[in-house]
């Protein structure tokens, strides 16, 4: 009797456990797009979070994953162009923003990716000042946000993005440079609390039906 008893509470308590965590994290995954270029001696990694910051906004992480290379802009496609209007993308090395439905090619300074890529794009980002001789970045990340709406991983799942380096090469000789273009991943949530907790349940439930009978 005592067993059943336990075990009764047990699977409350984990189901309880799954309830409570679920709604913070059900939602709570990430985006990534890896771009090659120089054949294959330098990697961009894009990649983009819902939980690294407030709710409603996304945090985008762009580095350089393999070789050397300056960092000068982020080029993308959002899926609902009626939102571009209110979006603002902060971060310590965004020196310039533009934000017009299949318009945008051209950031200013060099931060261009005109030529035979897939833009222009809705949304560009533009990093630090041309050349090495005041900044090198090799990895920056900023916050795209919505004045009235809250921004999903959704919205920039499989979308174009380009990326816009200057200085690439490696530790010997960074003469060129670089438009690299790719698609975002297919949207894949973290498993949620729920989906992590119930196989445990299920098995004290079983383990309780063997000793009651």
């Amino acid at each position: 009797m005592f067993r059943s008893a336990f075990a009764s509470v047990s699977v409350r308590l984990v189901l309880g456990l799954a309830l409570t965590f679920l709604g913070g994290s059900a939602n709570a995954a990430t985006l990534v797009a890896t771009l090659s270029d120089m054949g294959g001696d330098v990697e961009f990694q894009i990649t983009f979070d819902d939980a690294a910051v407030g709710a409603g906004e996304i945090q985008v992480t762009v580095e350089v994953t393999l070789g050397e290379a300056d960092l000068r802009g982020l080029f993308l496609d959002i899926a609902d162009d009626s939102l571009l209007s209110g979006l603002s993308a902060v971060g310590a090395d965004v020196t310039n923003t533009i934000f017009a439905a299949s318009s945008v090619i051209d950031l200013g300074q060099g931060a261009n990716v005109q030529g035979d890529g897939p833009c222009p794009c809705d949304i560009g980002v533009a990093f630090g000042s041309p050349g090495m001789g005041r900044d090198d970045i090799q990895t920056t990340t900023f916050v795209l946000s919505h004045a009235t709406e809250s921004l999903t991983l959704a919205l920039f799942a499989e979308q174009t993005v380009m990326v816009r380096a200057t200085s690439v090469g490696d530790e010997l000789a960074r003469e060129a440079s670089a438009k690299t273009a790719g698609t975002t991943s297919v949207l894949v949530p973290e498993p949620s609390a729920l989906a992590l907790l119930l196989p445990g349940a299920l098995v004290i439930g079983a383990r309780r039906r063997r000793a009651a009978a």
